[in-house]
């Protein structure tokens, strides 16, 4: 026929489980249960709070390093266009005037030209615009070419706030889920936190915690308590 079960005794101190009242340890025991669940919502908080903090500084150092690189990567790209602009002005004033004289030898020529050395001297003169003509358009080439090259760095420098903005993100992504795991750990010490025994040493309590080793209490494990 059926046998019951033989129990092993229970420890000193410890009462048998009650169905009426499902008292399960006694005050030391329970005392000590609560003091391990506020210590962990203690700890939750704080590490609620220094993710917080974390996540401002980060923010913070982030926008101003952001802002004074943009800002000077903006006024090194003012001043060379402005020089770019000024040596253009003053190429076009020098073609202009250039361009004055040679008009002026141009109508002398056609009221005195009558030897071949004055035929020769406006020839000259008109090398001599072509040649200013040529340097003024390699100038202007190069001013071009800074130019391109000012945006091109500028380009660079957005590219790096983006990729700094990218790690700040994740950086704020991996201390939320630390505090997610934190806040599960705390609910499930708050759900289970019958398993842990009197008695039961520290480091065994935070190893419980951690891997959340909680499973459904059961009447069998009564003995155990």
């Amino acid at each position: 026929g059926w046998v019951p079960r033989a129990r092993p005794p229970l420890p000193k101190g410890m009462r048998p489980y009650n169905p009426t009242t499902h008292v399960l340890l006694d005050n030391a025991a329970f005392n000590a249960l609560v003091d391990d669940l506020d210590r962990t919502q203690a700890e939750t908080a704080a590490a609620r709070a220094t993710a917080a903090r974390a996540e401002a500084r980060i923010r913070d150092e982030v926008a101003v390093e952001l802002a004074d690189r943009l800002a000077a990567a903006e006024q090194a790209f003012a001043q060379r266009l402005d020089d770019a602009m000024d040596a253009a002005e003053e190429r076009a004033r020098r073609r202009a005037f250039i361009e004055a004289r040679l008009e002026q030898s141009e109508a002398i020529a056609e009221e005195r030209i009558t030897t071949s050395a004055q035929v020769a001297e406006v020839k000259a003169a008109l090398d001599y615009v072509k040649d200013e003509n040529a340097s003024l358009e390699e100038a202007l080439d190069k001013a071009r070419s800074e130019a391109t090259a000012d945006r091109a760095e500028l380009e660079k420098v957005k590219a790096a706030a983006d990729a700094a903005a990218a790690t700040a993100a994740s950086r704020i992504a991996e201390l939320e889920d630390q505090l997610r795991r934190a806040e599960a750990i705390a609910a499930a010490a708050t759900s289970n936190g019958h398993r842990v025994r009197a008695g039961m040493p520290a480091r065994d309590v935070d190893a419980a915690f951690a891997a959340q080793d909680f499973p459904d209490f059961a009447a069998d494990d009564v003995g155990d308590l």
